[in-house]
C-alpha cells in the first residue's frame, strides 16, 4: 500500500498548480475565437490513404478537375459533404520495391535504402 499524503505536501502542490498561468493549451479551440463566434469552424483534419494492394483509380479518382466534377463511385457515399474534401491524385514519386516503398508513402523522399529492392 503507497503512504499517504501529507496535508502540507498536498497544500504545496496546490498553491503551486494555481500559481501556474494559463496556458494556450489549456483551453480550448473553440474559445480562442469566443464561445458564439462564427470564425470557428471547428477542426481541421487531414485523410491519406495509400493503396499498397491496389484499386481501380477510375473508381475513385474524379475524371476532372473541378469544383463541379461527376463523383467518381467509391465517393458516393460522402457526396453530400462534397464541398468540405478535396481529391489529389498524381502523387506517386516513383519509388520502387514494393512493400519497402510504403515507408516512404506521405514524405515523397526517395529513400536509398530501397534502390536495391526489387519490385514488389
Amino acid at each position: 500500500m503507497s503512504k499517504p499524503m501529507d496535508r502540507r505536501t498536498m497544500l504545496k502542490g496546490a498553491g503551486f498548480a494555481v500559481a501556474l498561468p494559463l496556458l494556450d493549451a489549456m483551453i480550448p479551440a473553440s474559445a480562442a475565437f469566443g464561445r458564439n463566434s462564427k470564425a470557428y469552424k471547428g477542426p481541421m483534419r487531414f485523410l491519406g490513404t495509400g493503396t499498397p494492394l491496389g484499386m481501380h483509380p477510375s473508381n475513385f479518382h474524379p475524371k476532372m478537375a473541378t469544383r463541379d466534377y461527376e463523383i467518381p463511385r467509391s465517393l458516393t457515399a460522402i457526396e453530400h459533404i462534397r464541398n468540405d474534401f478535396t481529391v489529389f491524385s498524381n502523387l506517386d514519386h516513383g519509388l520502387s520495391g514494393g512493400h519497402y516503398s510504403n515507408h516512404t508513402l506521405f514524405s515523397g523522399v526517395k529513400v536509398e535504402e530501397h534502390k536495391d529492392h526489387d519490385e514488389g
